[in-house]
Order: structure tokens, then C-alpha cells, then sequence
């Protein structure tokens, strides 16, 4: 009968001593990483923006009597898919939020859309470029 034998743990040591001065961006300028960052940074504050303003305009919406508990019962999903959803998603619930409430006063939303849309397909490259 084999007894149960712990393997020996294999393990490894940085030195760090001997990496490169700023590593692992070292091989780019401080102003490339201050840009990339500033571009990353631009992207959060975009998806924030928006889950702020499907809030905004999906608990302003004005409801009959009868829509009310429906309504209520829809909303929190919708919040919480605003707080973890991708930026696409974000941007056509942003679209759909804004076209859903009757005082909404937002002109050439469909450019603006558009212009979102055009922006979230670099955002991931942006983003996890590294991946």
C-alpha cells in the first residue's frame, strides 16, 4: 500500500535588486504611463457617470398607480446591473433609461450613443492591453 507522501514544495526567489529601476514599466516613459493612466481613469469616471445618470433618470420617471409595484420591483436589478455591468451595457441601458422617460431633454442622443458605442470598443484594449 503507497503511503500518502507530501511532495516537496517548489519555490522561487525574486531578487529584486536586480530588476530594472521602475520595473515593470521601465521600458516606457513616465508621460506614456501618466497618459495610459489618465485614459484608464477616463474610462471609470465614464462608467460611473453613466450608472449615476441611469439612476438618475430611472427613479425620476413618473408612474401611474398601477405601474408603481412593477416598477419597483424592476428598478433595483437595473441599479444593480448599472453598478457591475461592461460599458456597453451600460451605454444602452444609459439609451434606453433616457428614451423611456417622458421629460427626458438629452438632443442627438443617438449621436451621443453612437459616439459612446465607438469609444467602448477600445476601452478593453485600453484597459487590459497587457492581457
Amino acid at each position: 500500500m503507497e503511503k500518502n507522501v507530501d511532495k516537496a514544495q517548489v519555490r522561487y526567489t525574486v531578487d529584486r535588486s536586480t530588476l530594472p529601476d521602475k520595473f515593470p514599466t521601465h521600458q516606457h516613459s513616465a508621460e506614456f504611463w501618466e497618459s495610459l493612466g489618465r485614459a484608464v481613469a477616463t474610462f471609470g469616471f465614464l462608467e460611473e457617470i453613466l450608472a449615476k445618470a441611469i439612476f438618475a433618470f430611472t427613479s425620476s420617471k413618473p408612474y401611474s398607480e398601477q405601474e408603481i409595484q412593477q416598477a419597483y420591483a424592476e428598478w433595483l436589478p437595473k441599479l444593480e446591473h448599472a453598478l457591475i455591468d461592461q460599458l456597453g451595457n451600460l451605454i444602452n441601458s444609459f439609451d434606453k433609461a433616457v428614451r423611456d422617460h417622458p421629460m427626458a431633454t438629452i438632443d442627438d442622443l443617438d449621436v451621443l450613443t453612437e459616439d459612446l458605442h465607438k469609444a467602448s470598443k477600445i476601452r478593453n484594449v485600453i484597459c487590459h492591453g497587457s492581457w
